[in-house]
């Protein structure tokens, strides 16, 4: 019998478990910085993108946005009300 592939989920469940402990751990300035640079890099990206890139990365916003609030409303719809 051929040797099963083991899960991934391990290995990407230590390296967000890392991300997060390190950043629980930095001081303020250095959490500044980290931010900082996040943003720096996500502009760079955006001012590399081209008007249909950009179309479609804001469509696929849109969408996540409007899933997102027919969630919110149908779970506050299923709530009880209070009187």
């Amino acid at each position: 019998m051929p040797k099963r592939a083991r899960s991934q989920l391990s290995k990407h469940s230590s390296q967000a478990r890392a991300a997060r402990i390190r950043r629980t751990e930095e001081s303020s300035p250095e959490r500044l910085q980290r931010l900082a640079e996040q943003n720096q890099r996500k502009s760079q990206v955006r001012a590399r993108e081209s008007s249909v890139e950009r179309s479609q990365h804001l469509a696929q916003q849109n969408l996540r946005t409007s899933e997102l609030r027919a969630r919110e409303s149908s779970v506050r719809n299923a709530l009880p009300n209070k009187a």
